[in-house]
């Protein structure tokens, strides 16, 4: 895996984006309805999307959360 970069994610209802800091537009933006989430590690999961607009007919992301506690709020909202 390669280094880390520190972003920003945003969801809204079922609409996913990206941002560089918290106070900065959003780079991209992808509908989550019928997305994959897998759960990796303590700290990290997969989420693969199924949206075009995310540059690809099925896009991988690989995140990881700053706590157990934060990825497990992650994957709950992204289930719902």
């Amino acid at each position: 895996m390669g280094i880390w970069h520190k972003r920003y994610y945003r969801l809204d209802g079922a609409v996913l984006s990206k941002h560089h800091s918290d106070t900065v537009a959003a780079t991209w933006h992808a509908n989550i309805l019928g997305a994959t989430v897998t759960q990796v590690g303590k700290q990290i999961f997969n989420l693969t999307l199924q949206d075009r607009s995310a540059g690809a007919e099925e896009s991988k992301l690989i995140l990881n959360a700053r706590t157990e506690e934060k990825k497990k709020k992650w994957v709950e909202c992204l289930h719902s």
